[in-house]
């Protein structure tokens, strides 16, 4: 399945991995944050708190 190499990777590199799903994955453990819930639901919110920080 697509993707699945993605947070095991940015873990491994010392990177933090953002996981949007509605339900628990396999990958859970790997991902800094899960954030549970459609993306087109649960991303509005971060997104403009980021572009809010940017100068």
């Amino acid at each position: 399945m697509a993707g699945h190499a993605g947070p095991t990777r940015c873990a491994q590199r010392g990177a933090t991995a953002v996981q949007v799903n509605p339900a628990e994955t396999a990958l859970d453990g790997h991902a800094g944050y899960n954030l549970r819930g459609a993306a087109g639901k649960v991303m509005p919110l971060p997104l403009q708190a980021l572009r809010r920080s940017r100068p």
